[in-house]
């Protein structure tokens, strides 16, 4: 086995290859990034490295991972850190033992190429064979980083509304992005950014580069919030994956099998939006229709609600919604009336054999913390 940098010339490949390891979750999930493989990282960051695990002899791929270094803020400071995306790891004993032999000489190479000291990883907690083999594993043979926990999160889907379901403030005015001047509501992203854990660095140039690497999403897709004085008081940007990075249901568990009936019976009375059939129910494969809540903020729950029945009503009328929660962020929270699920996932801290743990990862740290929903899959 050997592991080597990826290059653009094998994103096909990684593809089809990232293909065959469903997400598990209550709806067993299929990525397919339709040979476009590097456009999630290169929205995160320009700076990222892939590495795949190969057969020497026979070039076939057993494994890959990506390292995208982000600046944030941490601890009020601007940090540079590295998140650990997208470990896929073929089940067989050569790949297993392969990888581990490198990850720790490559750990270090990372953070040395990618100028940044902490590497963060986001793990399922559905997943229990990546909790069991890095979070609490039972024994180590060889040197590996251990995984502190820093953050549980959720990714809350928004499927419809009961006919109870307060309404919306009418103090509160949603406007699209491109009404209002863009420093007044960049500035408010910028503000609030600053005060929440692994949010991004914002400024003006900062956002412009990064509106340049997102496919499909500009100033007219933001939905800003502003109060009785024309003040911004909350924002968010529904995105769509579509062409980038689709989501293909293989299978329901029971709960989530009976979820997606009862919306279904929803739909016919005009609660609920219905969810895409199992593959195995389609001739052909379809997709979770969905967008994602990015960049959102929002001062408190009634304008978080706002933003909410705004973004829902503009969207597709068989889409459902997607965002990020920490179990800190209280006014974040599903609003009363929503029909809704939440996914639950953890942000752990990867720190090598003989390092300190970092202070920030106390457990008394309970302070909000920023990750597009987009980043989770």
């Amino acid at each position: 086995m050997i592991l080597e940098k990826a290059h653009y010339t094998d994103a096909q490949e990684l593809s089809d290859f990232f293909k065959k390891f469903p997400l598990a979750s209550p709806v067993e999930i299929r990525v397919d990034r339709q040979g476009l493989f590097f456009t999630p990282y290169e929205i995160q960051s320009p700076d990222y490295i892939t590495y795949c695990l190969r057969d020497e002899t026979t070039r076939e791929l057993f494994g890959v991972a990506t390292f995208v270094a982000q600046e944030i803020w941490l601890e009020g400071i601007p940090t540079r850190v590295i998140f650990a995306r997208d470990l896929r790891i073929s089940p067989v004993r050569e790949a297993i033992i392969g990888w581990t032999k490198f990850f720790l000489p490559v750990f270090e190479e990372i953070r040395r190429e990618l100028r940044a000291h902490h590497v963060f990883s986001i793990i399922n907690r559905y997943e229990l064979q990546a909790l069991n083999a890095f979070v609490r594993p039972r024994a180590r043979r060889r040197p590996m980083p251990s995984y502190h926990l820093y953050r549980r999160m959720y990714l809350v889907t928004l499927h419809g509304q009961f006919p109870w379901c307060n309404p919306a403030l009418k103090t509160i005015r949603i406007v699209r992005g491109h009404e209002i001047a863009h420093d007044k509501w960049i500035t408010y992203l910028t503000e609030k950014s600053i005060h929440r854990e692994l949010g991004r660095n914002w400024n003006p140039k900062v956002f412009a580069e990064n509106m340049k690497r997102w496919p499909g999403l500009d100033p007219m897709r933001f939905l800003v919030a502003l109060d009785g004085e024309g003040k911004v008081v909350g924002c968010c940007a529904p995105w769509t994956s579509a062409g980038v990075e689709e989501l293909i249901p293989v299978s329901y568990n029971l709960v989530s099998h009976n979820f997606r009936q009862f919306l279904k019976f929803g739909s016919l009375l005009g609660w609920t939006r219905k969810l895409t059939k199992p593959i195995h129910r389609l001739s052909s494969p379809g997709i979770l229709d969905f967008d994602y809540l990015t960049h959102l903020y929002a001062d408190n729950a009634d304008i978080f609600a706002a933003l909410l029945f705004k973004a829902y009503e503009k969207t597709r009328k068989s889409a459902f919604l997607v965002y990020a929660q920490t179990r800190s962020d209280l006014h974040l929270r599903k609003p009363p009336g929503w029909v809704g699920n939440e996914i639950p996932f953890g942000i752990y801290c990867m720190v090598p054999p003989g390092e300190d743990v970092p202070k920030f990862l106390h457990p008394a740290n309970e302070d909000p913390i920023e990750i597009e929903p987009f980043f989770f899959v």
